[in-house]
């Protein structure tokens, strides 16, 4: 009976156009099986030479060498780069990073919720990285874009689970943007940024 509730409460209208935008996905007539793009290359951020002096932003000490996620937990960081496909809370690796975004089910009971792998992948790094490169730290400069640049191998376009929302990509363009205000890039950005976005 609650099923047959929800159907009302959606609409017929729009469980049709759920299952006709499925059904395109499935047999390969949906357009956004087609898009492509290359793996962008290059320094995505630098400081412009006014920027090079210390700005009065806040030092941040989130993701200095622990992987910081949901704003609140934090995990030590092993390696010099996280893995963008490992779930920190329980240890599980995706075992299809390299599937089109299509190919991957919306719900896998072997992983469990995608959200803690989608969590660094959101780019919050970013903009802590960004103000301590700011602030005169440039060793984070050189962070950011390493972890820019392997995040981009390891998530080819439009493969894997960190490709599966659109939702996720625009938050990850927000942080982006938001990263070239604190460094001064925003009217004359790195292009490797401009590819990524």
């Amino acid at each position: 009976m609650s099923k047959i509730n929800l159907i009302f409460g959606l609409g017929l209208i729009n469980l049709m156009r759920v299952a006709f935008y499925r059904f395109g996905i499935k047999v390969g007539f949906n357009p956004v099986r087609r898009l492509t793009a290359a793996v962008p290359e290059g320094d995505f951020f630098s400081l412009p030479e006014e920027g090079r002096l210390l700005s009065c932003l806040p030092t941040v000490r989130s993701w200095n060498g622990e992987i910081q996620l949901f704003s609140h937990f934090q995990f030590p960081l092993t390696t010099l780069i996280p893995d963008w496909h490992v779930n920190a809370f329980t240890g599980h690796r995706i075992s299809y990073p390299e599937r089109c975004w299509w190919q991957i089910p919306d719900f896998d009971p072997a992983m469990g919720d995608i959200k803690p792998i989608w969590e660094a992948s959101r780019f919050d790094w970013v903009l802590a990285f960004a103000q301590r490169a700011r602030n005169g730290d440039p060793e984070s400069l050189t962070c950011l874009n390493a972890w820019l640049s392997d995040w981009c191998v390891k998530n080819a376009p439009y493969k894997g689970p960190n490709w599966k929302c659109g939702q996720e990509a625009s938050i990850r363009v927000m942080h982006l943007a938001m990263a070239a205000l604190i460094l001064g890039r925003a009217n004359k950005p790195e292009k490797g940024l401009l590819n990524l976005v």
